[in-house]
This record gives C-alpha cells, sequence and structure tokens, in this order.
C-alpha cells in the first residue's frame, strides 16, 4: 500500500495509483467518458494521464478521494501498490 500523502510526485506511485484506476474502470465496464462526466470533466484527457502515468507526475490525495467515489471503491484500492508495473516498449525504440 502506498502510504497516504497530499500530493503523489513519483513515477513510481503514479503508476500505481494509474494502473489501479484503469483496471478497476475497465472491471466495472466504465469509459473514460463517463468517470471524467461523473466527476464533472468534459474531457477526459485528464483522466487518460493519470492512467499512464503522464508528466506532470502531481496527483493530489484529493483527487484520488474523488476518483475512488466515481469508482465507487474505498481509496486504500487506488493505492494498493502492484507487484509489476507493465512497461510497454513503442515500435520506434
Amino acid at each position: 500500500m502506498l502510504e497516504r500523502k497530499e500530493v503523489y510526485t513519483t513515477f513510481e506511485e503514479v503508476s500505481n495509483i494509474g494502473l489501479n484506476v484503469y483496471f478497476i474502470r475497465v472491471d466495472k465496464g466504465l469509459t473514460q467518458k463517463e468517470v471524467a462526466s461523473t466527476l464533472g470533466y468534459k474531457s477526459t484527457s485528464f483522466l487518460n494521464k493519470i492512467e499512464h502515468a503522464l508528466e506532470p507526475y502531481n496527483l493530489k490525495y484529493e483527487l484520488i478521494s474523488k476518483l475512488a467515489k466515481a469508482l465507487e471503491v474505498e481509496e486504500q484500492v487506488l493505492l494498493k501498490k502492484r507487484e509489476k508495473l507493465i512497461t510497454v516498449k513503442l515500435k520506434n525504440e
């Protein structure tokens, strides 16, 4: 479990949280648009950045709390540490 902090700023922290958001959202059959709309956003870009751990790494606990509510899970579920992070190698690398 990640330690509760006001702001998560490292790649490892944001990647863990982002993957948890992604897998929970997909498991529940929700689209990024549905979750974003629940949170009052018109665009899905912020959620895409969270799920893919895109910079800047500045994820506030307040947003994690709102995401947990939108996904109908406890905040601790989003802070759960993953054994392995998924890495993707781009074709051009």
